[in-house]
């Protein structure tokens, strides 16, 4: 698979995210034609109480959904200065949690190769 520039530009943060932003670590990572995949760790501290939200609510700072709404709000910016205006992302995205050390194996097994049953 050969990735567009929007693919470069979006592996390229990937790569140095780990090192930006301390309240989320990336253990996996893949860009596909139409979409990505990742397993993304957050990070807990004994000062932040997560509570999980009732209704619409405004994003809770530093959770999984503040992490993508920044993503793809950087990606859309540099799309729209680097030209590729009708560039858009779907609107929603999907979560798991993963919930012990095999599903973790199989997750991280299919985000390794699912890749080889795209044609580039």
């Amino acid at each position: 698979m050969y990735f567009t520039e929007i693919g470069l530009f979006l592996e390229e943060n990937f790569k140095t995210i780990n090192d930006k932003l301390d309240f989320i670590n990336f253990h996996e990572f893949i860009i596909m034609a139409g979409h990505l995949h990742f397993i993304a760790v957050i990070n807990q501290n004994e000062e932040r109480e997560y509570q999980f939200p009732v209704g619409i609510q405004p994003l809770i700072s530093k959770s999984i959904s503040s992490f993508v709404n920044q993503l793809k709000g950087t990606v859309t910016k540099w799309c729209r200065n680097n030209g590729f205006k009708d560039f858009a992302w779907q609107i929603k995205f999907h979560d798991r949690i993963i919930r012990d050390e095999e599903e973790y194996k199989a997750i991280r097994f299919y985000i390794k190769n699912n890749i080889k049953n795209w044609k580039s």
